[in-house]
């Protein structure tokens, strides 16, 4: 990348997360951005997202998902979607409305440790899961923030990381999260 190009940067280990969505008529939920996330060393929990429902009914969804943090011992962890088999992609209404602006999804995933002075992946562990909560804020009238959250379980179905709840969404600081129940 262009060092003077004014939008983006680019570091040789420095992680990011870019999500580029194509438009579809399709049922599906996506974003990108970050949070505030006060487990992590900066404060940030950056994420993106592209996923689109099954199908029919029992079908798995597809797309990507990606969220990572640098934790309070430095390292940077990267959290990949690497299945959906057996997860789901559902969409709700706001509380007191009848507007379908909020969705929840859920998949397997996997987790590497990577070292930010050299790239390397230090460890990596799979047969995680996460659930991953969003509300499109753009569809209320007047406009509210959009919001995130995400909680990844171990191969053990034990919180590993958590970051706001299904109920209690975190508001995000830049970015933005578009749903499409229909």
């Amino acid at each position: 990348m262009d060092a003077a190009n004014g939008y983006w940067f680019a570091s040789n280990v420095d992680l990011g997360i870019l999500n580029i969505t194509v438009p579809t008529n399709e049922q599906r939920s996506n974003g990108g951005g970050w949070v505030v996330d006060p487990a992590s060393a900066d404060g940030k929990g950056h994420f993106g997202f592209t996923v689109t429902a099954g199908k029919n009914s029992t079908s798995a969804p597809k797309g990507n998902a990606s969220f990572f943090f640098i934790g309070t011992d430095g390292y940077e962890y990267v959290v990949r979607a690497n299945s959906w088999q057996g997860g789901y992609l559902q969409f709700s209404a706001e509380p007191d409305t009848k507007i379908f602006n909020r969705s929840n999804f859920t998949g397997n995933c996997n987790v590497q440790k990577i070292d930010p002075a050299t790239g390397v992946v230090l460890a990596s562990w799979g047969n995680f899961s996460f659930e991953v909560s969003t509300k499109d804020g753009d569809q209320l009238q007047p406009d509210v923030k959009d919001a995130y959250s995400i909680t990844v379980r171990d191969r053990d179905g034990l919180v590993w990381h958590q970051l706001g709840t299904a109920s209690s969404l975190v508001d995000i600081k830049a970015g933005n999260i578009t749903n499409k129940s229909r």
